[in-house]
C-alpha cells in the first residue's frame, strides 16, 4: 500500500493545493489593506487641503489680506512704471510712500 504523507510539496515538486490558497488569500489581504490605507490618506489629504486656508477663519483673513496686498502693490507699481514715476526695481520692494508724499 501507498504511504499518505503531509508534506507542504506533493509528489513531482509542486506545492500543494492547499498552500496556493492560502498564498493567494493573503494577497487579496494585502491588497484590500493596501486600498484602505489608501482611500484614508487620500481622506486626510483633502480634509487638510479643505481646510487650510479657506476653512479656517484665522489663516484665511491673513492669507487673504496679504494676496490682496501683493496684487495692490503690483497693480500700483504698474501703473507708476505706466505713468513713468518713479519706482523700485522689482515690484514687491515697490512702497506707496512717494505717493502719499504728493497728496
Amino acid at each position: 500500500m501507498g504511504r499518505i504523507t503531509l508534506s507542504p510539496v506533493a509528489s513531482l515538486g509542486q506545492p500543494c493545493f492547499f498552500h496556493i490558497i492560502v498564498i493567494i488569500i493573503i494577497i487579496i489581504i494585502i491588497i484590500i489593506i493596501v486600498i484602505i490605507v489608501i482611500i484614508i490618506m487620500t481622506i486626510i489629504i483633502i480634509i487638510i487641503i479643505d481646510h487650510l486656508p479657506s476653512g479656517c477663519p484665522i489663516l484665511a483673513k491673513n492669507e487673504y489680506l496679504m494676496r490682496h496686498d501683493k496684487v495692490c502693490t503690483h497693480l500700483h507699481y504698474s501703473i507708476c512704471k505706466a505713468l513713468a514715476i518713479e519706482t523700485a526695481d522689482k515690484w514687491y520692494t515697490h512702497t506707496h510712500t512717494h505717493a502719499q508724499a504728493s497728496v
